[in-house]
Protein backbone atom coordinates (compact mmCIF):
# COMPACT_ATOMS: atom_id res chain seq x y z
CA UNK A 1 0.00 0.00 0.00
CA UNK A 2 2.85 2.77 0.62
CA UNK A 3 4.73 1.20 -2.40
CA UNK A 4 1.04 2.36 -4.09
CA UNK A 5 0.58 5.65 -2.26
CA UNK A 6 4.14 7.31 -3.16
CA UNK A 7 4.03 6.06 -6.87
CA UNK A 8 0.53 7.98 -6.83
CA UNK A 9 2.38 10.85 -5.45
CA UNK A 10 5.01 11.13 -8.00
CA UNK A 11 2.32 10.85 -10.98
CA UNK A 12 0.85 13.80 -9.67
CA UNK A 13 4.18 15.88 -8.63
CA UNK A 14 4.80 15.26 -12.41
CA UNK A 15 1.25 15.98 -13.68
CA UNK A 16 2.21 19.33 -11.56
CA UNK A 17 5.56 20.14 -13.36
CA UNK A 18 4.25 19.18 -16.49
CA UNK A 19 1.06 21.69 -16.50
CA UNK A 20 3.41 24.60 -15.37
CA UNK A 21 5.75 23.95 -18.42
CA UNK A 22 2.76 24.00 -20.09
CA UNK A 23 1.52 27.24 -18.85
CA UNK A 24 4.85 29.17 -20.17
CA UNK A 25 7.44 27.48 -17.75
CA UNK A 26 10.03 28.04 -20.87
CA UNK A 27 9.52 29.77 -24.20
CA UNK A 28 10.61 28.50 -27.56
CA UNK A 29 14.15 26.58 -27.31
CA UNK A 30 13.92 26.30 -23.85
CA UNK A 31 14.70 30.14 -23.31
CA UNK A 32 12.43 31.75 -20.59
CA UNK A 33 9.66 33.16 -21.54
CA UNK A 34 9.37 37.16 -22.19
CA UNK A 35 8.25 39.39 -18.83
CA UNK A 36 5.82 41.25 -18.58
CA UNK A 37 4.80 44.23 -15.93
CA UNK A 38 1.88 42.01 -14.87
CA UNK A 39 4.23 39.23 -13.90
CA UNK A 40 7.24 40.88 -12.54
CA UNK A 41 4.79 42.53 -10.31
CA UNK A 42 3.13 39.82 -9.20
CA UNK A 43 6.53 38.11 -8.59
CA UNK A 44 7.51 40.84 -6.91
CA UNK A 45 4.77 41.43 -4.69
CA UNK A 46 3.99 44.72 -6.02
CA UNK A 47 0.53 46.01 -6.59
CA UNK A 48 -1.27 49.53 -7.32
CA UNK A 49 0.04 49.70 -10.95
CA UNK A 50 0.13 53.06 -12.72
CA UNK A 51 0.77 53.22 -16.69
CA UNK A 52 3.32 55.28 -16.92
CA UNK A 53 3.46 57.73 -20.61
CA UNK A 54 5.21 57.97 -22.47
CA UNK A 55 7.70 54.66 -21.96
CA UNK A 56 11.58 55.71 -21.68
CA UNK A 57 13.75 55.08 -24.39
CA UNK A 58 14.37 51.77 -24.85
CA UNK A 59 12.18 49.97 -22.50
CA UNK A 60 9.24 48.19 -23.98
CA UNK A 61 6.59 49.01 -21.34
CA UNK A 62 7.06 50.50 -17.57
CA UNK A 63 4.82 51.07 -15.26
CA UNK A 64 5.05 52.40 -11.32
CA UNK A 65 3.62 50.42 -8.39
CA UNK A 66 3.70 50.11 -4.61
CA UNK A 67 5.53 47.33 -2.62
CA UNK A 68 4.23 46.11 0.57
CA UNK A 69 6.15 47.87 2.56
CA UNK A 70 4.75 51.43 1.28
CA UNK A 71 7.54 52.14 -1.03
CA UNK A 72 7.01 53.45 -4.80
CA UNK A 73 8.46 51.35 -7.59
CA UNK A 74 9.01 51.84 -11.37
CA UNK A 75 8.94 48.36 -13.43
CA UNK A 76 10.27 48.39 -16.89
CA UNK A 77 10.82 45.73 -19.20
CA UNK A 78 13.35 45.30 -22.39
CA UNK A 79 12.86 43.76 -25.33
CA UNK A 80 16.22 42.58 -25.33
CA UNK A 81 19.40 42.50 -23.09
CA UNK A 82 20.96 45.69 -25.61
CA UNK A 83 18.16 47.63 -24.77
CA UNK A 84 18.36 47.27 -21.34
CA UNK A 85 22.19 47.76 -21.45
CA UNK A 86 21.66 51.22 -23.39
CA UNK A 87 18.94 52.15 -20.75
CA UNK A 88 21.50 51.84 -18.32
CA UNK A 89 24.10 53.61 -19.65
CA UNK A 90 21.68 56.59 -20.35
CA UNK A 91 20.13 56.19 -17.08
CA UNK A 92 24.07 56.74 -15.71
CA UNK A 93 24.17 59.49 -17.29
CA UNK A 94 21.35 61.26 -15.46
CA UNK A 95 22.56 60.02 -11.79
CA UNK A 96 21.44 56.32 -12.37
CA UNK A 97 18.71 54.84 -10.57
CA UNK A 98 17.98 52.88 -6.86
CA UNK A 99 17.72 49.02 -8.18
CA UNK A 100 15.67 47.36 -5.77
CA UNK A 101 15.70 44.07 -8.19
CA UNK A 102 16.97 43.06 -11.52
CA UNK A 103 16.05 40.15 -13.99
CA UNK A 104 16.44 38.94 -17.46
CA UNK A 105 15.06 41.90 -19.29
CA UNK A 106 13.42 43.82 -16.50
CA UNK A 107 14.26 46.24 -13.55
CA UNK A 108 12.80 47.30 -10.83
CA UNK A 109 13.85 50.38 -9.43
CA UNK A 110 12.87 52.57 -5.98
CA UNK A 111 11.11 55.83 -7.36
CA UNK A 112 11.58 57.69 -3.81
Amino acid sequence: MRTRKLVGLALAGAATVAGLAACGGSGAGGSPPAPTVANVARANHVTGLEPDNPVELYAKAQQTGTLPDGRQVRIYIFATSEAHNNWTQAASQFGGTTVYRKGQLWEIDLTG
